[in-house]
């Protein structure tokens, strides 16, 4: 990496300190069986943007990908010389392993607009972001019209992966809780934060609100609000942006009490003011929303309240867990929030609707009641481990009923 795309990095508030980065030797030889591209890993992605058909803020967050992500790390590197990962033959040569890129990246703090760290480190949605730009642009690479640059591409499948089971435990509150947090509040974020837990709209979402999308009066039906754009931080303020995905485009009725409230909200603003402003009547800045939240909740406890930690986006949270505890599918809170499939909140909250599964269970042995089946009577049982606590067991094939018996016999 040369020391000219360290110092831009630098400059631009891509990473504090150069130190740690990888550092390749350009006397050394390129890995085994590469010729090279004649373009940067950088320069290649660049050139992808540039046929990209997103829209100008997108492309603007591309551009920021490369600059803080990508050009900090590789550098000058001849984009043929990225690999997978390092292996003994790529010892030596000038080779970069995308593994390690993925690493650094995880690792990485996240930057305030003066280029100094905030303390916390990119998300592995974010990573995951960059690296499928960035492999994006590494197949338009190999299938190019004339000029074939790369063999392949090293990136394919190395983005961080979530796991099936969402290890992440998400707080949210009780209709009590957040009744001690509403009477712990400032007036002025009041409506906000009972916007918030009664509609479960993301925190851009709420904020990006606007008077336009909200129809307190339908011709027929009842009040609702478009969700279709969303309050979005970039470097030096903030911006509107249109929701990306199909499924957070969505109309939802209002909740009665929200009626006054918005109505309130709206008095007097243009159609495209945001319902939701700072006390001096802008756009709605998460940090100082957060600092109130965050003074709110110490009041509660010092009055005796039971409040958990948690951050904004619980009031979405809670909003889940209220409608799927009153009975509400995973689907129908799916439209809710804004999910692209019922799977994502099946994934997050499928904990808090596992009474399904016990009311499923009575509804076919109902079945067979109403048929006249004469059923075993209740007995009691010994309560024992189960086996993710014992462990596996091991039974022998003569144990073993059905065909697996068979097979095993067979073998």
């Amino acid at each position: 990496t040369s020391r000219a795309t360290r110092e831009r990095a630098v400059a631009a508030g891509a990473v504090a300190d150069p130190v740690g980065l990888p550092l390749t030797d350009p006397s050394l030889p390129p890995p085994p069986g590469r010729e090279p591209s004649g373009v940067s890993v950088g320069e290649l992605v660049r050139q992808y943007i540039q046929t990209c058909t997103a829209r100008p803020r997108t492309l603007q967050q591309y551009a920021a990908y490369v600059r803080d992500h990508v050009d900090p790390y590789f550098g000058d590197l001849d984009a043929a010389y990225v690999i997978r990962q390092l292996k003994p033959k790529a010892e030596g040569t000038r080779a970069m392993a995308v593994a390690d890129w993925r690493a650094w990246m995880l690792a990485k703090p996240v930057m305030a607009p003066t280029g100094t760290p905030t303390g916390s480190t990119l998300s592995g949605k974010t990573v995951k972001n960059i690296m499928a730009l960035v492999s994006s642009a590494f197949d338009v690479a190999m299938t190019d019209d004339f000029d074939r640059l790369v063999a392949y591409n090293p990136v394919t499948g190395m983005a961080p992966r979530s796991t099936a089971a969402d290890d992440v435990e998400r707080v949210f509150l009780s209709p009590r809780q957040f009744q001690d947090l509403r009477e712990h509040t400032i007036d002025h974020y009041l409506n906000l934060l009972l916007f918030m837990v009664l509609t479960g709209l993301r925190w851009g979402e709420a904020g990006g609100l606007r008077v336009r999308d909200v129809c307190l009066a339908p011709e027929s039906g009842r009040p609702y609000l478009e969700v279709r754009v969303a309050l979005k931080r970039i470097k030096g303020g903030t911006v509107l942006g249109l929701l990306k995905s199909k499924a957070a485009r969505r109309r939802l009725t209002i909740p009665e009490v929200l009626v006054p409230v918005i109505t309130n909200a709206i008095a007097g603003k243009d159609l495209d003011a945001c319902v939701f402003t700072s006390p001096e009547g802008k756009r709605l800045h998460h940090g100082n929303v957060t600092r109130n939240l965050d003074k709110a909740i110490v009041r509660a406890r010092a009055a005796g309240s039971d409040l958990p930690d948690f951050r904004l986006h619980a009031l979405r949270h809670s909003c889940a867990a209220w409608l799927l505890s009153a009975g509400r599918t995973p689907y129908r809170v799916s439209r809710q929030l804004g999910h692209e499939t019922e799977a994502t909140t099946q994934k997050y909250y499928g904990h808090l609707v596992r009474t399904e599964y016990d009311t499923n269970a009575d509804v076919l042995q109902q079945a067979l009641d109403d048929a006249g089946w004469d059923l075993p009577a209740h007995v009691s049982v010994e309560v024992m481990a189960s086996a993710a606590d014992a462990g596996l067991i091991e039974l022998a094939t003569s144990d073993v009923i059905g065909d697996e018996a068979e097979l095993e016999t067979a073998a």
